[in-house]
């Protein structure tokens, strides 16, 4: 099956700015200080006691930003960032102040608040299983990606890269792959190269009075963690690549500071006590496709001996022909300068020769195709076609849109075709503007099987449900905290196959199953609890909300959560399946406006039926803070 695909880039062309007039912004004032006291209820310190971590959240407010200030007996540390999260690797009691800030200043009042954490780290177990996942890339589409400032802070108040910043160095190919058995591969990709900064001494034959990049092969090492004090700290050995050398510290001592670790996100700093240099880095990488590697030795288009064929430049209905336009080619490159306007498909052609036939693309093989147009006007509808001499048998025959600046255009999996004789290039440009220059560069073509750069497909997550329910945990609302929850029952069969029950820990409104064997289809991994639940509590015809979270050290695809009517599967509030798909991080299911499915109250109360049939072996889940409440409406 053919499967075609393209992946634009354009330039981003200038933006309008809008100033602010007296009737907009009536200045600072300090009488609009925010009061501190009036946030109180929004300030939430969320501890994750299994990887020590806690998150810093100002909750459901606009238009002010949080003040935090850890002191850990050692330190203090100093940040604004609302959702900030920080490791903490010693056990015990933390003091933050937090102050709220918006356009007029900072309140001079502050909150006082603890939090605690239970035990000290010794068991990296869960970091390196956070880390060793996914290939790591510098997250150039966050602020801060990179940046410095002032040591024994986080390493952005002097300097904090804005997103793409650094577009042009090469650090956004650069890939970190961390394996579970401590192993560590750095991969200076497409560019090639590692990312120095101007103030190193290190490879003086590449030193510029200016940050500069230099040639790199892929290299293997090894990382650890470690604990000093309060802080959890990322190694590696001396010499180990790392996207931007920003000191010779960096290459000599390799050891970043660990702020914040989930599969998908990870924040370092690397402090000498000079400078503190800050690092985001992701595992969600959305750099723009740059095309396939052109010095490839199996890009075919280098051998295609590609020279200048012929041109058409015509426009209007009855496609008058026009002046042959300028052209050049040299160093791989095509370049047409279109004075005129044109107007339809086919009016504005640029034809190459090559020596590609079936002696080097061969009929049995697919193919894949990518080039970039530098342009600077909008071009829709570009022809971009790899055909017989007779334009009978095409191996490509695609249009796609160009944008001012640079565009990538990529086709994959092209089936080859069976060719008498050589293929041609045709560009075609119809529809230009007047004044367009168009260059047309780094040309590949190469066999699919011998490719080794695949385009990054984004994934697309579902839409979800916005759910505007306020929740109430620990108070009366939640029913779900009336009585005991202790009267379990169990149905574990991989394969149908009945087995030892799984093994349950119940803290409080916190229920973890470990499941040792992997499980297929659903229902094959079956725990049900008791409630004190009853027809008074749910009743027929009313609405009710549902919340809980989950956490697992595992992906699972499919977690059932069924609250039922005890002995009657039939009459439920909910009977969903949810996917969980970020280990060891907490993933919040909401439920709104659910009715008991047969309309009819019960007198036998309720149960909770979870089932985590297609668990991988090894399995680690927790279901907790469930709240069950009826809708406010």
């Amino acid at each position: 099956m053919k499967n075609i695909s393209k992946y634009m880039l354009g330039a981003i062309l200038g933006a309008g700015l809008t100033a602010c007039s007296p009737e907009t912004f009536e200045g600072i004032s300090e009488a609009g200080l925010p009061a501190v006291q009036t946030f109180e209820g929004n300030i939430n310190l969320n501890v994750d006691q299994n990887i020590n971590q806690v998150t810093f959240s100002l909750d459901g407010v606009k238009e002010v930003y949080p003040v935090w200030t850890v002191n850990t007996g050692k330190k203090t540390e100093t940040f604004t960032t609302n959702g900030a999260k920080r490791i903490y690797t010693v056990a015990g009691d933390y003091t933050v102040t937090v102050q709220i800030g918006n356009r007029n200043g900072i309140s001079e009042g502050k909150i006082t608040k603890t939090f605690h954490i239970d035990n000290s780290i010794v068991d990296f177990t869960q970091y390196v299983n956070k880390i060793s996942r996914d290939p790591w890339f510098i997250d150039n589409a966050a602020a801060g990606h990179l940046g410095c400032g002032e040591p024994s802070t986080n390493g952005t108040n002097w300097w904090s890269a804005a997103p793409d910043d650094k577009k042009d160095f090469g650090v956004y190919d650069n890939s970190l792959t961390f394996t579970a058995d401590m192993n560590y591969t750095f991969d200076p990709g497409k560019h090639g190269t590692i990312y120095v900064n101007t103030g190193c001494s290190l490879w003086p034959e590449y030193h510029l009075d200016e940050d500069f990049c230099v040639p790199v092969e892929v290299q293997q090492s090894t990382y650890n963690f470690e604990v000093d004090g309060d802080d959890l700290y990322l190694t590696f050995p001396k010499g180990t690549y790392f996207p931007y050398i920003a000191n010779d510290d960096i290459w000599n001592t390799p050891r970043y500071r660990v702020l914040n670790l989930t599969t998908k996100a990870m924040e370092l700093v690397a402090d000498n006590g000079a400078i503190a240099w800050h690092y985001l880095l992701t595992t969600t990488h959305e750099v723009a496709f740059g095309g396939f590697d052109t010095n490839s030795p199996d890009n075919l288009w280098k051998e295609a001996g590609a020279s200048f064929r012929s041109l058409y430049y015509a426009h209007g209905g009855s496609w008058e022909g026009l002046p042959d336009y300028e052209h050049s080619e040299a160093d791989g490159k095509y370049s047409v300068i279109l004075p005129t306007a044109t107007d339809m498909q086919w009016q504005a052609q640029y034809q190459l020769s090559t020596n590609l036939s079936n002696a080097n693309v061969p009929a049995d093989a697919s193919y894949d195709f990518s080039c970039i147009f530098v342009s600077n006007n909008d071009v829709p509808g570009v022809t971009i076609k790899l055909t017989s001499e007779d334009d009978q048998i095409s191996l490509i025959n695609e249009r796609a849109d160009i944008q001012g600046g640079e565009t990538v255009v990529y086709f994959t999996e092209l089936p080859g075709q069976a060719l008498d004789g050589n293929y041609k290039m045709v560009f075609d440009f119809g529809g230009n503007p007047d004044g367009t220059e168009i260059t047309i560069k780094d040309i590949v073509l190469i066999d699919h099987s011998k490719n080794t750069i695949t385009p990054p497909a984004k994934e697309q997550e579902p839409e979800q449900p916005e759910v505007n329910v306020s929740w109430d945990l620990t108070g009366e609302k939640n029913l779900w905290l009336k009585g005991e929850h202790n009267t379990l029952s169990f149905y574990y069969a991989p394969g149908w196959s009945q087995i030892a029950d799984p093994e349950t820990e119940i803290d409080g409104n916190s229920f973890t199953i470990i499941l040792p064997e992997a499980t297929s289809d659903q229902w094959q991994a079956q725990w049900h609890i008791s409630t004190d639940l009853s027809a008074t509590d749910i009743v027929a015809g009313k609405k009710y909300d549902i919340r809980f979270t989950i956490y697992s050290n595992e992906e699972q695809p499919g977690i059932t959560f069924k609250l039922t009517e005890d002995g009657n599967d039939e009459n439920f509030l909910t009977a969903d399946r949810h996917a969980y798909k970020t280990p060891y991080e907490d993933q919040i299911v909401q439920i709104a406006g659910v009715s008991l499915t047969k309309g009819e109250n019960t007198t036998a109360g309720f149960k909770l039926a979870l089932d985590f049939a297609g668990n991988p072996a090894g399995s680690e889940v927790t279901i907790k803070d469930i709240i069950v409440q009826e809708s406010a409406e």
